[in-house]
């Protein structure tokens, strides 16, 4: 027998991650930060990336990923080149790879136990180094240096990823344009999408919750995705996380951008 119930609700997970990616974190005032808790990790063997859109020429060592108390993660250095800061390594390190105002980049790091490596839009710059471990046992920040205002970004950050791996320089160019399904890759510890209109800043892979720095309020912003050919901004498409489908479309459009 069938049988209709109505004034039922629907319930939906705010845990599983979304296949679109709908909105991106606006950090524009001092002290405009969020705070990611204890990982529960130590290593010198991690990946971390993100999609950063800077509104202006940022302060020289801004953070994008940074471990709050002992500075190890991806940052700018002068001249708006990519950089990183991690005990062992060498902060003063050259990169080469330089970041536009208002474009959104995508940047990595990846940390290895004779190298650091960081990427722009798939490109990489490699410093072969000994890193030490480091104890991810208090908070990261995404967009402050240690919560510095003099070191806090400015602009527009999303699709922050954390992996308890080195990942492969093929595995950041095939997945930079695309949601993660954190059910299908064990290793990304933490992913933040910032589609949460209020409250915590979900971690759609772990129970990581990230909150605003001194509970302020999280702005977010729509995002658009660029178009190469006419170099404007284009409304968001809803595409699922189907390679074939992004990889066809990324002829003309630049995913997620």
């Amino acid at each position: 027998d069938n049988q209709t119930i109505s004034d039922f609700i629907t319930i939906s997970s705010e845990c599983q991650a979304d296949t679109i990616p709908g909105m991106a974190l606006n950090l524009s005032n001092s002290g405009d930060y969020a705070s990611i808790p204890s990982l529960n990790i130590n290593t010198n063997s991690i990946s971390m990336s993100a999609w950063i859109k800077p509104n202006i020429i940022l302060p020289e060592y801004t953070g994008f990923i940074m471990h709050h108390d002992v500075g190890a993660g991806i940052n700018i250095r002068q001249n708006m080149e990519l950089g990183y800061h991690w005990p062992g390594g060498n902060w003063g390190w050259n990169s080469g790879l330089f970041i536009q105002v208002d474009k959104w980049s995508h940047v990595a790091l990846v940390v290895c136990p004779d190298s650091i490596t960081v990427y722009l839009n798939g490109i990489y710059s490699s410093h072969v180094v000994a890193p030490d471990s480091v104890n991810f046992n208090s908070s990261t920040d995404i967009g402050s240096y240690h919560g510095w205002a003099s070191r806090n970004f400015s602009g527009e950050i999303d699709e922050v990823c954390i992996w308890n791996k080195a990942i492969s320089q093929n595995e950041i160019r095939e997945q930079m344009h695309l949601t993660k399904i954190p059910s299908s890759d064990l290793d990304l510890i933490a992913y933040y999408q910032f589609n949460r209109n209020e409250g915590m800043i979900t971690d759609r892979a772990n129970i990581f919750h990230a909150e605003m720095n001194d509970n302020k309020l999280m702005r977010l912003i729509q995002r658009n995705l660029y178009c190469y050919c006419t170099g404007q901004d284009h409304p968001l498409l809803h595409f699922h996380d189907n390679p074939t489908a992004i990889l066809c479309f990324y002829s003309t459009y630049r995913w997620l951008r």
